[in-house]
């Protein structure tokens, strides 16, 4: 079986901290996807969904306010 592609790696990386909020650099880093522009398309249509929520808030690793997607479903 061969490597999960980038959309697959965040939200695999997010449903595992479920109710906690990430902004862009920390699911970056954290799901290992670069660049962080990809991190940007696949986050997008994930806060249009009812599981998830992106809104301005405060990042659970690394404490900035920014706009951030957490799994809350």
């Amino acid at each position: 079986m061969g490597m999960p592609d980038n959309a697959t790696r965040i939200v695999e990386w997010l449903k595992q901290r479920r109710g906690r909020s990430f902004c862009h650099t920390c699911v970056s880093s954290g799901a290992d996807v670069s660049p962080r522009q990809q991190v940007n398309q696949i986050i997008r249509p994930l806060g249009q969904t009812k599981e998830y929520r992106y809104t301005k808030s405060t990042c659970s690793g690394c404490g900035a306010n920014l706009k951030c997607i957490g799994y809350f479903g």
